[in-house]
């Protein structure tokens, strides 16, 4: 009787080699965690402020280490990382710094998405309602819950590029889609961002900020 051995199995696509590195996914996390060794006692330190519920640290404080850990993560400086930083990261992710974060995160979504429908319905522009009902929402907010929210909006990408240089320049553009201007005799102050920004701006047609308003005049 001819048997024939059964044919080897192909290598499972977690430890598959890439073809462009000729490197397995196992053997990719090693050399990471090597050129990354250095970053993970800065996780440490930031993890140690985060994570602390001592009161030894303010609530902007954490929020900031919260962000250059956020930076640091999606340009994948915590690439290969062992099973206790792996850890530090989990604890980070459902943090009290990051719920409260997304908690002003979903407030901003759900007012942009309340400015939509009210644009449709009302047959006006998007960007006009969304940027004065952005302004609306961070003019409401608490002095650290305008940076939480700025945080969400101006996330890093894979690069480590924002969308914003910083909130002047994303303020400015809010103002910008929704119309909003200085009324002759006021003052609009604006940083050196904003000011780069406004320069290129065409003078608004639309109406001039309304008095009473709860948008800021402040870039």
């Amino acid at each position: 009787m001819d048997v024939t051995a059964p044919a080897a199995a192909p290598p499972s696509p977690v430890q598959a080699a890439d073809p462009a590195t000729g490197e397995t996914p196992a053997q990719r996390l090693a050399r990471l965690g090597e050129e990354n060794k250095d970053n993970f006692p800065k996780l440490r330190e930031l993890a140690g402020i985060i994570l602390d519920t001592t009161g030894a640290y303010s609530d902007d404080q954490k929020l900031e280490a919260w962000q250059t850990q956020f930076r640091m993560s999606v340009t994948l400086q915590f690439a290969g990382a062992g099973q206790e930083d792996r850890d530090l990261l989990n604890k980070i992710a459902k943090s009290d710094t990051y719920q409260q974060i997304n908690a002003v995160r979903h407030q901003h979504m759900n007012a942009m998405m309340a400015a939509v429908k009210e644009a449709d319905a009302t047959g006006q522009s998007r960007e006009a309602i969304t940027g004065r009902k952005s302004l609306e929402l961070y003019d409401s907010l608490s002095a650290t819950d305008q940076k939480r929210m700025f945080a969400s909006i101006n996330a890093p990408d894979m690069t480590g590029a924002t969308p914003y240089g910083s909130v002047d320049g994303w303020r400015t553009q809010m103002m910008s889609w929704a119309g909003l201007f200085a009324p002759i005799g006021d003052k609009l102050d604006l940083s050196a961002d904003a000011k780069k920004v406004v320069g290129d701006l065409a003078a608004p047609a639309s109406k001039p900020y309304a008095p009473g308003a709860k948008a800021s005049l402040i870039a």
